[in-house]
């Protein structure tokens, strides 16, 4: 899970090496990449090196948002979201993708895909 204030100074610090000429392009940009991260709500967010602001991904964009009711929850408050977003570590695009699925017709397709099968397995002659 991230911590947001360990963030905030790691990307002002990897700006002030940007600046200083001790890491290159490339490298600050995969170092912003890598403090991408899932909170407790199951969202992934990052923080904006231009902007000094956070930003949450809801599935299909980056939007601006504040994660200071996240800072403010306790631990155990954060263990018992986490414990619930057993698949949000996939990223919030699987998520959506999963939601979208039509599950009485996935349900009724395994049915009848069982019926299927049962009728050729019971058809063999043994």
């Amino acid at each position: 899970m991230i911590n947001f204030s360990e963030v905030e100074q790691s990307v002002r610090e990897l700006k002030g090496q940007i600046a200083a000429g001790k890491v290159d392009q490339q490298t600050f940009e995969a170092r912003l990449m890598a403090m991408i991260d899932v909170a407790s709500d199951g969202y992934y967010w990052m923080f904006g090196h231009k902007s000094e602001g956070w930003y949450r991904h809801d599935g299909r964009q980056w939007i601006p948002d504040d994660p200071g009711k996240l800072q403010k929850s306790t631990p155990s408050q954060n263990a018992e979201d986490a414990s619930s977003l057993f698949f949000f570590a996939a990223g919030p695009d699987v998520v959506e993708k999963w939601r979208a699925i039509n599950w009485e017709w996935f349900i009724v397709s395994l049915i009848i895909l069982g019926l299927i099968a049962w009728i050729i397995y019971s058809s063999i002659p043994a």
